[in-house]
C-alpha cells in the first residue's frame, strides 16, 4: 500500500452540521484572556501553514463529519504540557477532567476548549460513538506485517489515511454494523494495533513529541468500509463474534439500544448526504443499519422519515430536496434559492447548526437574523470606509415567505434568547417594533447622552410599513435610507425638531411574497429604498408538532463565545475594518459582477451589492475577533449575498416595476409566437392607458431585451407586431 501524504486541511469534509440531538454540557473553563480572544482563528482550514488556528479548524472539521473530538496535551520545550517529567504518553493524552467521556462534536464546546488551550493536539474517539475504527500501522514492524497481510489477502482499499508524527500510518474505516470492535495491540500481527470502542487516535495537524506533524493523505477521501479479511482477523484476535443482543440502553457490544438509535441514524444520514447520496439510497442504508444494529429496531416509518428529513433540513451539501411541508408545492420550484455552504462559516454557522434541529424556522432566517443582531449589538464604533463613506455594520433584511406558514417569526425568538445571555440590557431596551413614523424612530435614537444609539427594530408585519410609506408626505422612507447610509437623522418640522447623530439602526422585516408585491410601490422600488434591504426567501424547514427548544447546555457555550466577541469589539473602540491582501484579490475578482447593473425591479432591489457584501464580510470578521477581513470572511459574505440575490430573483422575477410595462410583458409571454398588435395591446389595457404611455412601456421593454417589434405585410396596411423574446419566454415558462 503506497500513498503520497501531506496535510490538506481537516479531511476534505463538507459543511454538513453535526447531527447531535443532545450535547453534554461543556466543561467549565476559565474565560480566555483578551489577547487570546483577539486571536480567535477562523473556523475552517485556510492553508497548509501549521499554526495554532489550524488545530481548532481541524477539530471543527472533524466534528462536522460527526466524529467526536477531545483536546489532548501537546509537546513543549520541556516535554509534555501536562508538566510530568515521566509522562507515559507525552502529547497524546486528554486534557479535560473526564478524558474521553468529555469528547464532543458540538462546535461551541470545541471552540471553548481551543480558546483555553490554543495549542492543544486533536484527538478523535473511535468506535460506535464516532462511527469509525482505525488500523494503526506502527513503525517498520507494522509496515512489514501489513505488506505480508496484503500479499495474502489483498490490498487495503483507498480510505482516509494519516501519516503519524512518529512515522506510522492510521487507516480509518467506517464502524462495521453489528460487530464489537475492541482496542488491541499487535494481536492481528506485530506492529498492527486496532482502535475501536473506548479508544482514540491523535489526528492531523497535531504535533508529535518528535517535532513532526500528523498529516492526512492528499486525497482526503472519507473512510470506507473495512475489508472482510481484516474484520475477520480483528474478531479472531479479540475472540469476539457479531452480537445482536445488547442491553436495552446505550450502545454495547456494537448494538445500539434505546437512547442512541435515532442519533446514530441521523449521523449516518448526514454522512451519506455529504457524499451526494439520494434520499432513496440513504433510506435503504438506514433500514439496513436499523435492522442490523438497533435493539430493538426503530419502526420502519420513523427510519424512512429520518432518511428524507435530513436532506430536507440541509439542502446545501447535496442537491436540494424540498422539506415535507404543505407549502412545498408553492415554494419548491427550481428557482427557490439554496444557501451556499460558505455562508455557514464560523460562529454564525455554529449558531445555526445548534438551533436548527430544535426549530421549524428556515436555517437562512436564523443565519441572517444572527448576523443582523451581532452587527447591531456591537454598536457603531466598528466600521468600514469606502472612499469617504463610512459603513456601519447595520443590516436590514426582509424575510419573505410564500405563505403565513413560512415560520418567518419563529427564528427570532432563538436569536433573542442568545442575545439576552450576552447583553440583557440591549435585549430589554434596544429591541423594539411598531415602525410607523419618522418622528417616532428618531425619538428612539435622538441625541441625548442617556440614550443608546443602537436600535434593532423587529417588524413582524412589514406590509404595514410599506403601506405607511405609500402615504403622501410620509417621511419614513427617506429616514430609513438615511439610517442605513450614515445614521444621521433629523425631522424638518418647525416645532420641536428632532435630531440623531450616528444612530445605529437595524431593521428585520417579515412579509409574505404576495403582500410584498402588492405594497412595494413604484416609488419605493426606484428611490433607493429597496436596494438597502437584504431580500431573503424563507420557508418552514420541518414539522415539529410538539414545538422545539434549544437545551441550555447547547446555548450556554455559544453565549460565552459571543460574549467574548462583544467584549473584544468594545476594547477595539472606534476601529476601521479592512481587507487583507488575499481578500483584496478576491474582491477585485468579484467586484465587476457585484457592481454590474440589472434590469427591471430585480436591478432596483439589488443595486447595492458591493456595500451589502462589505458589511456582511465585516460582521463575519468581527465574529472571529478580527479587525481584518480575510478571504474566508469575504467568501461567507458572498454566500449570503448569493442567497439574497437568488431570493430577489425568485420574488421579483422579470418584473419591471412599471405596471403598464409588466402587464404588456405578461400578455406577450402568453401570446407566444403569435404576438400582439398595437391595437390588441391597447384593448388589453382596457383603453385606460394613453397611446404615449403604451409607447413608453414598449420602448422600455425593447431596451431591456424583453420584447421585439416586427412589421408584417398584409393586403392593406402593414401591421406592427410585438412578441416576447426567446429569453423572456424561457425564463417565464
Amino acid at each position: 500500500m503506497t500513498a503520497v501524504l501531506r496535510w490538506t486541511g481537516a479531511g476534505g469534509h463538507g459543511k454538513f452540521p453535526a447531527a447531535e440531538s443532545t450535547v453534554a454540557p461543556a466543561p467549565k473553563i476559565a474565560t480566555p484572556p483578551s489577547d487570546v480572544r483577539a486571536e480567535r482563528p477562523p473556523s475552517r482550514p485556510v492553508g497548509p501553514v501549521y499554526d495554532s488556528p489550524q488545530l481548532l479548524n481541524a477539530a471543527l472539521g472533524y466534528a462536522e463529519r460527526g466524529w467526536h473530538v477531545v483536546p489532548l496535551h501537546n509537546p513543549t520545550g520541556r516535554g509534555c504540557s501536562c508538566g510530568h517529567a515521566d509522562c507515559a504518553s507525552p502529547a497524546k493524552h486528554p486534557r479535560t477532567v473526564h478524558g474521553l467521556k468529555d469528547a464532543s462534536h458540538n462546535p461551541a464546546t470545541i471552540r471553548q476548549w481551543w480558546a483555553q488551550w490554543k495549542d492543544a493536539n486533536v484527538g478523535i474517539t473511535t468506535g460506535p460513538e464516532s462511527g469509525i475504527i482505525v488500523l494503526d500501522v506502527d513503525g517498520k514492524q507494522g509496515e512489514e506485517s501489513l505488506v505480508e497481510l496484503e500479499r495474502r489477502y489483498g490490498a487495503l482499499p483507498d480510505t482516509f489515511t494519516v501519516r503519524t508524527g512518529g512515522g506510522g500510518l492510521h487507516s480509518y474505516f467506517t464502524h462495521p454494523p453489528g460487530l464489537d470492535v475492541r482496542n488491541s495491540a499487535s494481536k492481528i500481527a506485530p506492529g498492527l494495533d486496532v482502535r475501536g470502542a473506548g479508544g482514540y487516535v491523535v489526528a492531523p495537524p497535531s504535533l508529535h513529541s518528535s517535532g513532526q506533524r500528523y498529516e492526512v493523505n492528499e486525497s482526503a477521501i472519507p473512510p470506507v468500509p473495512c475489508p472482510e479479511w481484516l474484520l475477520s482477523l480483528i474478531q479472531s484476535a479479540n475472540g469476539t463474534q457479531a452480537r445482536q443482543d445488547a442491553p436495552a440502553a446505550g450502545a454495547v457490544g456494537g448494538a445500539i439500544g434505546k437512547g442512541g438509535r435515532t442519533k446514530r441514524l441521523v449521523s449516518l444520514a448526514g454522512g451519506m448526504l455529504r457524499r451526494g447520496m439520494t434520499p432513496e439510497a440513504i433510506e435503504a442504508a438506514l433500514l439496513a443499519e436499523n435492522a442490523a444494529r438497533c435493539s430493538p429496531p426503530l419502526p420502519e416509518a420513523k427510519v424512512r422519515a429520518i432518511a428524507h428529513d435530513i436532506p430536507a433540513r440541509y439542502p446545501n451539501p447535496a442537491p436540494s430536496t424540498p422539506p415535507h411541508d404543505e407549502e412545498t408545492t408553492a415554494a419548491g420550484t427550481p428557482d427557490w434559492p439554496a444557501l451556499p455552504a460558505a455562508a455557514l462559516y464560523g460562529l454564525a454557522g455554529d449558531i445555526v447548526r445548534t438551533i436548527e434541529p430544535h426549530s421549524e424556522a428556515d436555517p437562512t432566517a436564523l443565519l441572517i437574523q444572527a448576523l443582523t443582531a451581532v452587527g447591531n449589538l456591537i454598536g457603531p464604533e466598528l466600521h468600514c470606509i469606502v472612499e469617504s463613506t463610512r459603513h456601519a455594520l447595520t443590516l436590514c433584511p426582509v424575510l419573505v415567505g410564500e405563505t403565513s406558514k413560512g415560520r418567518k417569526g419563529t427564528s427570532w425568538s432563538h436569536i433573542e434568547r442568545l442575545g439576552a445571555r450576552v447583553d440583557p440590557k440591549w435585549t430589554a431596551e434596544r429591541i423594539t417594533g411598531g415602525l410607523s413614523s419618522a418622528e417616532g424612530l428618531i425619538s428612539e435614537v435622538r441625541d441625548d447622552p442617556e440614550i443608546d444609539r443602537r436600535l434593532l427594530v423587529i417588524q413582524p408585519e412589514y406590509g404595514s410599513v410599506l403601506r405607511i410609506m405609500a402615504r403622501e408626505g410620509n417621511a419614513l422612507s427617506p429616514l430609513l435610507r438615511s439610517a442605513w447610509d450614515s445614521g444621521n437623522l433629523r425631522t424638518l418640522v418647525k416645532h420641536n425638531p428632532l435630531k440623531a447623530t450616528s444612530a445605529h439602526i437595524s431593521v428585520i422585516g417579515h412579509i409574505t411574497r404576495l403582500e410584498l408585491l402588492r405594497y412595494l410601490s413604484d416609488t419605493e422600488q426606484h428611490n433607493g429604498f429597496a436596494n438597502r434591504l437584504l431580500w431573503c426567501c424563507v420557508r418552514r424547514s420541518k414539522c415539529l408538532p410538539e414545538g422545539g427548544s434549544v437545551p441550555e447546555a447547547e446555548i450556554a457555550p455559544l453565549a460565552q463565545v459571543l460574549t467574548s466577541v462583544v467584549e473584544w469589539a468594545r476594547q477595539k473602540g472606534d476601529c476601521e475594518i479592512r481587507r487583507d491582501e488575499t481578500a483584496r484579490g478576491l474582491w477585485a475578482a468579484v467586484y465587476p459582477r457585484l457592481s454590474a447593473g440589472r434590469a427591471g425591479l430585480l436591478g432596483a432591489a439589488t443595486s447595492r451589492a458591493e456595500a451589502q457584501v462589505l458589511r456582511l464580510s465585516a460582521i463575519y470578521a468581527v465574529l472571529d475577533c478580527s479587525a481584518v477581513i480575510r478571504v474566508e470572511h469575504l467568501r461567507a459574505a458572498l454566500g449570503v449575498w448569493e442567497y439574497c440575490l437568488a431570493s430577489a430573483r425568485f420574488i421579483f422575477g422579470n418584473a419591471i416595476g412599471d405596471p403598464v410595462a409588466d402587464r404588456i410583458r405578461e400578455a406577450l409571454t402568453d401570446a407566444g409566437e403569435a404576438g400582439l398588435t398595437r391595437t390588441q395591446i391597447r384593448d388589453l389595457l382596457g383603453r385606460h392607458a394613453s397611446a404615449d404611455r403604451i409607447a413608453q412601456a414598449l420602448t422600455q421593454l425593447v431596451a431591456l431585451g424583453i420584447a421585439t417589434r416586427s412589421t408584417v405585410s398584409t393586403e392593406g396596411r402593414s401591421i406592427e407586431l410585438w412578441t416576447a423574446t426567446e429569453a423572456t419566454k424561457a425564463t417565464e415558462g
